[in-house]
């Protein structure tokens, strides 16, 4: 599976649990996500991703660049959203 493949099936989960669809339809969609397998990779793709934002939030809350700082937090967040999809797939 290519990786855009893989980044497009993590977006529509994303999509789902944005929209709080019901438990079920989640688990349902889990399901399919999971046995096309290949979550690993783009997992460890989202974390650095995520380890980057990170350290920019850190570097301009010590410059006392705020408004920078807030777009950092906020790109955190969206990524680490990211990550918890991926974990519930991978272990689910």
């Amino acid at each position: 599976m290519m990786m855009s493949e893989k980044l497009s099936q993590a977006l529509a989960i994303y999509a789902v649990l944005e929209q709080k669809l019901s438990e079920e339809d989640f688990t349902t969609l889990a399901t399919i996500a999971q046995s096309q397998g290949g979550l690993g990779e783009l997992y460890q793709e989202i974390k650095v991703r995520a380890d980057t934002y990170r350290s920019a939030r850190e570097a301009f809350m010590t410059s006392g660049d705020a408004d920078e700082a807030k777009t950092q937090q906020d790109s955190l967040l969206h990524v680490e959203r990211q990550m918890a999809i991926i974990e519930y797939l991978r272990f689910a």
